[in-house]
């Protein structure tokens, strides 16, 4: 599995895996999108770009999931690779 849940104080933690940090937050987001329906079954029909600023991959990586969850409640959009 490329990524993995963890306990976390307010929800859930999710840690993407990869061999750099843009599959590592690849795998995070599915991990995420793994929570909340099969994403096997998601099909491909648009591409977007999602830009995010923070000062650290950490804190970037949260700012991004979070973006990827207000693409799925504004847009009602589900992504995958």
């Amino acid at each position: 599995m490329p990524f993995e849940y963890k306990d976390h104080e307010a929800d859930i933690g999710i840690v993407g895996i990869g061999n750099t940090i843009e599959q590592a937050f690849e795998q995070g987001a599915k991990g995420m999108f793994s929570l909340m329906c099969n994403i096997k079954k998601v099909e491909k029909n648009k591409q977007i770009d999602i830009k995010c600023n923070a000062p650290d991959y950490e804190t970037l990586f949260v700012e991004w999931l979070n973006e990827l969850l207000s693409k799925k409640d504004l847009e009602n959009m589900l992504m995958m690779n």
